[in-house]
Order: C-alpha cells, then sequence, then structure tokens
C-alpha cells in the first residue's frame, strides 16, 4: 500500500466480506445504528428519518409504500408537530392534490392539446397565480390559504414536473406513487433529491446485495460529512478570527457607506464567501444523499469533487448536481431540441442562455417567493435584476468554457490542474460577487464592489 492508496474514509462498500456482513440482520443493524447514531449528532430530525430508515430496510420489497408513508408524514405531521399553522397545512395538501391530479390528467388526456407539454402548463400556471396573489402587496393575507397555497406550489411545482415528464414511464405508475416523492423524508430543497420517479426506479436497490452497497455508501458520505464540517468549522475559526477578514456582507456593506477595504481584503472576503458556500451546499447535500442511500436508492452525490474541475461548465455540474440537473431538463433540452436546430453554435449558445439565464432567474424569483409577498411581483422581479447579472455572467462563462473543449487537456500539475482550477474558482468568486440571497443591496452597490476589487473608484 502506497500513500496514493491512503483514504481518509476507506472504501467499505468495495469489500467483500462487509458486504456480506451487511446484508445480514446483525449487520443491517449494526449499520443502521451506526447511522442514526451520527446523524443524531447533525440533525434534528434524526429520530423520525431514523425510524422510516429501519421500515424500508426491513420491508425493502414494499420500500416505494413506506417513503409515500414517510412522505405524508414529513409534508403534513412532522409540520403539524412542530407547530405550523392549518393554512400552510392545507395549502400543502391541496398541492399534493393538484399535482397528483395534473400527473392522471396528463397521462388520461396525453393527446389533448392542453397536456401536450404538461411542463409548461404547470409553470404557466404557478406563474399566473403568483402574479395574481402577488400583484401588489397585501392584497391577500399573510398568513391567508392564498398565500399558503403559493408558498406550497413554489416549494413542490419541480417535483410535480419530475412527474409530467414520467408520465409515459414503463410502467406507467399510479399518481400515489408519484405523489410520494413530492417530499421524501430524508429531505429535500425546492430542487428534488434525487430527480423524480424515474430515477429512482434506475437507482432502487434490486436485491440485498446492492441494498448492503447502497447503505455502506450511505454511511461513509456520512461520516465524510463530519469530518467536511470539522473543516468548516476550523475554516471559520482561522478565517473570520483568528484572521479578521470580512464577511462578504460587511465588505458591502462598507462600499455603500463609502469606507471599502483595502483591495487585499476584498477579495479575501470573495474567496472566503466562495469556501463558505461550498462547505455549506456540500455538508446539507451530503446529510441529504446519505439518507436516501440508506433507504435504499444509491443516490449520485450533490456535490462531487469540485476542486477537480477544469472548467466553469465542469465546476457547474460538480458543484450543486441536482440543481444543474433539473434546469437542464426542464429548460436547456426544450431550447436546444426546438430552436436553431440548423445552427449548432447558435443552437448551444441559446440552450446555454435559456437555462444558465432565464431558467437560472426563473428559479430563484419563485423560490424566493416571500419576497413576491412582501413587495409584489412586480418589485421582485425588478430586484431580481442583480442576480441577473450573475446569471449573464455564468452564461457567457459556461459557453466560453463549452467552446474550448476540443482543445487536449494540459499535461503536468500546475498546467493541468492548479492553473484551471484557479481560472474556474476565480471566475465564480466574481459571479458570486453579484448573489445576494437576502436583497440587502442595490445594484449599484454591487457593481462598485465589483470595480474596486479592480482598484477602480466609482
Amino acid at each position: 500500500m502506497t500513500w496514493r492508496d491512503f483514504r481518509l474514509v476507506p472504501p467499505i462498500e468495495t469489500y467483500p466480506r462487509v458486504v456480506a456482513l451487511a446484508q445480514t440482520k446483525t449487520g443491517k443493524l449494526v449499520v443502521l445504528a451506526a447511522f442514526v447514531t451520527m446523524l443524531s449528532r447533525i440533525s434534528p430530525a434524526w429520530l423520525p428519518i431514523g425510524s422510516f430508515l429501519v421500515l424500508t430496510t426491513l420491508l425493502p420489497g414494499r420500500r416505494r409504500a413506506v417513503v409515500a408513508v414517510g412522505t405524508v408524514f414529513w409534508a403534513f405531521i412532522w409540520p403539524a408537530r412542530a407547530g405550523m399553522s392549518a393554512n400552510l397545512l392545507v395549502g400543502e395538501a391541496l398541492v399534493f392534490l393538484f399535482g397528483g391530479g395534473l400527473y392522471a390528467a396528463s397521462r388520461s388526456f396525453a393527446k389533448s392539446p392542453l397536456f401536450a407539454r404538461p411542463v409548461v402548463l404547470l409553470l404557466t400556471l404557478t406563474t399566473t397565480y403568483l402574479a395574481i396573489v402577488g400583484a401588489r402587496p397585501g392584497l391577500f393575507r399573510a398568513d391567508g390559504l392564498a398565500w399558503a397555497v403559493a408558498h406550497a406550489l413554489c416549494n413542490t411545482q419541480w417535483f410535480i414536473a419530475y412527474a409530467l415528464i414520467d408520465r409515459s414511464g414503463n410502467p406507467a405508475e399510479p399518481a400515489w406513487k408519484q405523489v410520494g416523492t413530492f417530499a421524501p423524508f430524508w429531505g429535500s430543497t425546492a430542487t428534488p433529491f434525487p430527480k423524480g420517479a424515474a430515477n429512482w426506479r434506475k437507482i432502487e436497490a434490486g436485491t440485498p446485495e446492492a441494498l448492503a452497497v447502497s447503505q455502506l455508501k450511505g454511511l461513509k458520505l456520512l461520516l465524510w460529512c463530519a469530518l467536511i464540517e470539522a473543516a468548516h468549522l476550523g475554516f471559520n475559526w482561522v478565517a473570520y478570527r483568528a484572521w479578521g477578514i470580512p464577511s462578504i456582507t460587511e465588505a458591502r456593506r462598507a462600499i455603500a457607506q463609502n469606507t471599502p477595504f483595502a483591495v487585499g481584503m476584498s477579495w479575501a472576503s470573495i474567496f472566503c464567501n466562495f469556501a463558505e458556500r461550498l462547505f455549506s451546499l456540500t455538508v446539507f447535500g451530503h446529510i441529504i444523499i446519505a439518507c436516501c442511500r440508506m433507504a435504499g436508492f444509491a443516490a449520485l452525490r450533490n456535490t462531487y469533487r469540485p476542486l477537480e474541475s477544469r472548467s466553469v461548465a465542469d465546476f457547474w455540474n460538480r458543484y450543486y448536481y441536482y440543481y444543474k440537473e433539473l434546469l437542464v431538463q426542464f429548460f436547456y433540452y426544450p431550447a436546444f431540441l426546438r430552436y436553431f436546430k440548423r445552427r449548432p453554435r447558435l443552437r448551444r449558445i441559446f440552450a446555454v442562455f435559456s437555462t444558465a439565464g432565464f431558467g437560472n432567474v426563473y428559479y430563484h424569483l419563485f423560490r424566493d417567493d416571500h419576497w413576491i409577498q412582501q413587495n409584489g411581483i412586480v418589485s421582485a422581479v425588478r430586484q431580481m435584476n442583480v442576480y441577473a447579472i450573475q446569471c449573464l455572467l455564468l452564461s457567457v462563462a459556461i459557453c466560453i468554457s463549452q467552446a474550448g473543449r476540443a482543445a487536449p487537456p494540459a499535461r503536468g500539475w500546475l498546467r493541468g490542474r492548479l492553473l484551471p482550477l484557479g481560472g474556474v474558482v476565480v471566475s465564480y468568486c466574481l459571479m458570486f460577487v453579484f448573489v445576494d440571497d437576502e436583497f440587502q443591496f442595490p445594484l449599484r452597490v454591487h457593481a462598485r464592489f465589483f470595480a474596486s476589487l479592480f482598484g477602480i473608484d466609482v
């Protein structure tokens, strides 16, 4: 064994004896106990998640039914226990019924012009509904049923969209199985982790050995998560406490108050912001995928070795895989397959801008629907101008990186690895200058901050 073979977390899923042991009753209990013990240290919902993991392990033949029950628990019972209002629960139930009904109707009336493009129909209905309830602030009560439905629709529309593209699946699934994927008990964001029922069928463990391998990978991934979180805490202490580097919010506030930091300190703040986002997303995604694997679904990681990227497009794929897949599925493919078929280069560029540009803005506008509630749909669209700049920069960077794919990769550690990665990191750091999750600063502040990184005072 050489140093190249060393692993902080051993690949236990490749050890035949460990895989064989994990298929026995005792082995299953050991793996589950180890996983739930670690999960209890990092998730307040470890008990219900652990309970459903036990059920999916003991009842592999009814795994999808167990997950569907878990969805009901996660969407309604757990929030009710936490004190969620009745209107929010009713809104969630109405959207679940709407999604299941739309899926059933799209199957039954597949030849109808109305359901020729069911995802477009769904997004049109979502946009129309949000435009109506958010026509102006205060038009509907913030705690009323109208906004409860809006919140649930924004959180669930992409789960419904994946169900709609699976309407012609073979074999076709009943509506309850599709609805059972809308809020899986292992958690998710408005982006489904993993991608819909069609993907679930491909990655579901079909044999005891496959289940053992999936669960061992889940256990290993959760251990990785613990190590990354420890590194995250160490990074925060060194960067923000020991070195006193300001957060990117503090750097923007200094620009707004006409007291900017030195150029070097501003660059340090955006590099730390990049690392902070990477740490947080990696830990969050690893927890979800680890639980998914323990449930018997061998899902790919959401964040996978992003620092091995050689291009902006490759990093986007490795950084937030399931979000990238969502945008590609619902924006890139429709644009690429429908427009500019006789002009290949323009076809690809248009598809990229439709995805990383328009699709990116659309997703975040409705993901952050509370801004629509507070300010109205028109003001909410206007305040997306800052994020739209980031989407424009990302689209341009992806087009450039795709155009250079034909060139052979450079050899050597410096030219082949470090310099390409450095270019990717710097590109994303500059793009993240225009990512303001709380919309605290107007576009002019972001533009001044961007210029200040190059010593330009505007």
